[in-house]
């Protein structure tokens, strides 16, 4: 019934994964929780059809802005390394850093929120045809 609208659709050349590992409060230090995530991300990573991740890390509100941004970079950074230990070529990685200016939680400041101390990763792959 809806080939023909199927057929028109654009064909897709790659797809994207999200993962999200948190972290503890002031800290690259990952909670319990995302360590089957991790394994997952590095399962997901070697994969030959992998283009590219987006590596980005986020922070939540308890420090100046300043300070959260460097504590994204931090968590970024330590998760890219880790990543290129297991084998993952560090070209794959791209970083970004975004403090405390995109919440999964929004939250006042000085307000601590968990799920807002983490890093984003997107894995962007190959879709045969």
């Amino acid at each position: 019934q809806f080939a023909d609208a199927l057929a028109a659709q654009p064909v897709r050349d790659f797809r994207f994964d999200v993962f999200r590992l948190y972290f503890h409060k002031d800290s690259v230090r990952l909670v319990d929780d995302s360590l089957p995530i991790l394994d997952a991300l590095i399962g997901r990573l070697h994969q030959p059809a992998v283009l590219e991740a987006y590596v980005v890390g986020h922070a939540d509100r308890l420090a100046s802005n300043d300070y959260n941004h460097r504590l994204s970079c931090r968590r970024a950074s330590a998760v890219k390394d880790r990543l290129v230990k297991t084998g993952i070529a560090p070209e794959l990685l791209q970083l970004a850093c975004l403090g405390e200016s995109e919440p999964q939680v929004q939250t006042a400041d000085e307000i601590g929120e968990p799920l807002n101390r983490r890093v984003k990763i997107v894995v962007k792959t190959a879709v045969p045809h």
